[in-house]
């Protein structure tokens, strides 16, 4: 069941790469976009990365873990360290 999943995500991952790689062979520009999140220094909408954590909270969390992320990589985006520790409080570990 799952070979079949993944082989026609190989094909649509595939078609997506030619169909880049024909545009620039055909000298096709892209437009330059300028996202608050470029480069190291860039900044994320504190609202929505509080949203975002509260919709994972509530809904993705039951399911999915965030193991591999550090409570400290939230003061990253906007939490101050007193929010990280009230968040962290909230789990056992």
């Amino acid at each position: 069941m799952k070979k079949p999943l993944f082989v026609s995500l190989l094909v649509m991952c595939a078609a997506a790469v030619l169909t880049v790689n024909g545009a620039a062979a055909e000298g096709v520009k892209l437009p330059a976009r300028d996202w608050s999140t470029n480069g190291i220094f860039g900044n994320f909408d504190r609202a929505s990365v509080r949203r975002g954590l509260r919709v994972y909270q509530e809904v993705c969390a039951s399911c999915h873990s965030l193991n591999l992320v550090a409570y400290r990589n939230l003061q990253a985006v906007g939490f101050s360290a007193d929010e990280v520790k009230a968040i962290a409080a909230d789990f056992e570990v």
